[in-house]
């Protein structure tokens, strides 16, 4: 038979003995002619039936010729592609993910450096990928991501991801002598030498110190500045034209620009002054004119000559004439800057009254003169509000703003994308209504490395934090406050704090004010429990 391979038998007498049976096979019409050849099954042949199939996986049976020959890998529908992966961070023991691409199919292998995605499952339309993350060993860190599917090429994906460090866990401190005796009232981080390592700015009773590169040693180069006493206000930025940041110090009716370059001899260096009739509330640096350079914006205000906002050009050893570009009409308590449009740079202007909260856009203006800012007010009616601070808490690259209402006890978040149309406040037991509107310290910070903002707050008037207000990458943020008490020892310090990463790996560390709330200073460690 045709499918068959065969032996020919020559003999004549048998053909002619075998041309009876031609009628009834005639019949089979998907037979060969047998009046010349007659065929049977080869044993080695792959199209035997009920025989044994020699081809391999990689092999595929010619039922014409019997014999195996190499399969032909039919071309995949589509690309292999990815186009994003959530939760964008996960905690240490692992969780589902999803992924989202094309021509995902189920016979995809996903591969992370922690190991392999199990139970793939893949959606009718190849779109959608979901699967287990396995427990990692190591947080904080981008992970990368490989997808292959079959023996195709793999399709390598750099950092999509994270694991989350979770719980903020508060490990052993150090403590750092350069301020031990002195009461920490202010801490900031800044860039102050020229490198691209974040140092630190301390404020405290009797003046302020730099600590270069702080880290969890507690021996450090530092310089003392040269303003004695406590200080009101200490900002930073760039305003002398040295090429570094200069401190802004506010003491009483006075502001102080100080230049702090050399480390240990030489210190800090005064470089201008003002001197105002009446209290200086806060100064700011930022580009507020069409000139080349910074300017000084100098929030003044007491209970007589109502608040006001000037703004002053670099003079050495005096500050020019500050000219007022906005008066408030009220008393000015409390102000703040932020960055509108998230570029990197001072942009918007807070100012908190008794009764409201608004805001000056501080853009350039096209001429050498001075501008007039028109405000705009977000809030009437929660009462005294604390200057905001604005950061992308929802990752919609618009700037959001956080604020305090201590009347209420309160956190206040309004999102940029509405316009801070509407406040949203998440509470807490343990925030009792406070008496003054800048009795809580706020910073934004990614306390659990998943990517997303946290609020970070302590109270500044007693030993009463930080506590954390975890983001769901949302910008959602619960009542319910996180305390750093897993694993370690728990922060009680309240006043000033900062996280960084102090210790290079990789996780958030606190550094903050002794646990007593007194003198000194302490590093909190951030290590996985």
């Amino acid at each position: 038979m045709s499918g068959l391979n065969k032996y020919t038998f020559l003999d004549h007498n048998i053909s002619k003995s075998l041309s009876k049976l031609v009628l009834p096979l005639g019949l089979l019409g998907a037979c060969d002619s047998l009046w010349s050849r007659f065929t049977v099954d080869d044993p080695n042949s792959c199209a035997t039936l009920g025989g044994n199939n020699p081809c391999s996986d990689q092999q595929t049976c010619n039922f014409n010729s019997g014999k195996c020959e190499p399969k032909i890998t039919q071309p995949p529908q589509g690309t292999l592609s990815f186009t994003s992966i959530t939760p964008g961070s996960l905690p240490l023991s692992g969780g589902p993910i999803t992924i989202v691409g094309s021509e995902l199919t189920s016979d995809t292998t996903v591969l992370i450096d922690t190991g392999s995605v199990s139970g793939i499952v893949a959606t009718a339309d190849r779109t959608t990928l979901s699967g287990v993350a396995p427990r990692a060993p190591k947080a904080c860190v981008p992970i990368d991501l490989k997808l292959q599917r079959g023996n195709e090429a793999p399709l390598l994906v750099p950092g999509v991801f994270r694991y989350r460090f979770e719980p903020f866990s508060i490990q052993p401190l150090t403590v750092f002598p350069a301020v031990s005796g002195l009461q920490v009232s202010q801490l900031l981080l800044a860039q102050m030498d020229g490198d691209p390592v974040m140092d630190l700015v301390i404020g405290h009773s009797n003046g302020f110190r730099i600590l270069y590169a702080p880290n969890a040693t507690g021996s450090l180069l530092s310089v003392s500045g040269q303003r004695t006493g406590m200080l009101d206000r200490i900002r930073v930025g760039k305003l002398s034209g040295s090429g570094n940041s200069d401190i802004i110090a506010v003491q009483g009716k006075s502001i102080y620009v100080e230049a702090c370059n050399s480390i240990g001899a030489g210190g800090c260096v005064q470089k201008a002054k003002y001197d105002s009739t009446i209290t200086v509330r806060d100064a700011f640096v930022a580009d507020v004119l069409s000139d080349p350079g910074n300017e000084l914006v100098a929030i003044i205000s007491d209970n007589v000559a109502k608040g006001t906002v000037s703004v002053s050009k670099y003079g050495s050893p005096q500050l020019q004439a500050p000219q007022v570009v906005f008066s408030a009409g009220d008393d000015i308590v409390d102000a703040s800057v932020g960055d509108m449009n998230l570029d990197g740079t001072t942009d918007a202007l807070f100012l908190v009254t008794g009764t409201q909260l608004s805001m000056l856009p501080m853009l350039p203006t096209g001429t050498q003169g001075i501008p007039q800012w028109t405000p705009k007010t977000y809030n009437t009616l929660l009462g005294r509000l604390s200057a905001p601070i604005l950061g992308n808490l929802d990752g919609d690259g618009v700037a959001d703003l956080v604020t305090y209402s201590p009347s209420k006890g309160t956190l206040i978040v309004a999102y940029g994308k509405n316009d801070f149309a509407s406040f949203v406040a998440y509470g807490s037991s343990q925030f009792p209504p406070g008496t003054a509107a800048e009795s809580l310290e706020i910073q934004l910070a990614d306390a659990n490395c998943d990517g997303a903002l946290d609020i970070v707050v302590s109270r500044r008037d007693t030993p009463n934090g930080p506590f954390f207000f975890l983001n769901d990458g949302q910008g959602k943020f619960g009542s319910t406050l996180n305390r750093p008490d897993t694993g370690g020892t728990a922060a009680s310090a309240g006043g000033p704090f900062v996280i960084f990463d102090a210790d290079g790996d990789k996780l958030p560390d606190v550094l903050m004010r002794s646990a007593t709330g007194g003198s000194g200073l302490t590093l909190g460690r951030g290590k996985i429990p």
